[in-house]
């Protein structure tokens, strides 16, 4: 049974697979073009694809649903587990552009007729630290004890809340909240 985690974003979205097996994630920055961890955690870079049409939000949440679609369809997976909106963490115009890009990708789901599983984010952080509230800190300290990857010496970095570390420990806690779900009631 495939469960994908899908920590689903505009500027870096992560995708997990399997609680861990595999790692997929996208950036805006060159460096992680065709980046790959010991063929377990993929880097790609859609720098090329947005300088062509940025001006088009339709175009970019287009490119970006199908980058993500097309790692789901790989794994044909029974669940696909999206983090919800955190609605007091961002600005009101930024939310109808989040909101847009997200339904681009939950269409696509849709379509492959991939069961969804929306998760409220303190929910998800809650059954993954036991804290609702909890900081990207707390989330990436609970993703190293409970995977034993370091996330910040593979990306050489100690900004262990920023991306692609938060969003890769994000995909991650979708998938172990969906997986544990019962046990988090």
């Amino acid at each position: 049974m495939n469960i994908i985690g899908v920590d689903y974003s505009i500027t870096s979205p992560a995708i997990c697979i399997n609680m861990g097996e595999k790692f997929y994630f996208l950036s805006h920055q060159k460096k992680y073009t065709d980046w790959i961890w010991k063929d377990k955690i993929f880097g790609y870079s859609i720098f090329k694809e947005m300088k062509v049409d940025t001006k088009h939000s339709t175009r970019k949440y287009d490119i970006i649903s199908t980058w993500a679609i097309d790692i789901i369809n790989r794994y044909k997976p029974c669940y696909c587990v999206l983090e919800g909106y955190s609605y007091g963490s961002i600005n009101q115009s930024m939310s109808f552009n989040i909101a847009e890009n997200t339904q681009a990708l939950k269409q696509k789901i849709y379509k492959e007729n991939i069961d969804m599983d929306i998760v409220p984010p303190s929910s998800c952080k809650k059954a993954f630290t036991g804290k609702g509230n909890a900081t990207k800190f707390a989330m990436y300290v609970a993703f190293t004890e409970k995977t034993g990857i370091d996330l910040s010496k593979i990306f050489d970095t100690l900004n262990v809340d920023k991306n692609p570390i938060s969003d890769l420990v994000d995909s991650y806690a979708l998938c172990h909240y969906f997986i544990n779900k019962d046990k988090n009631r």
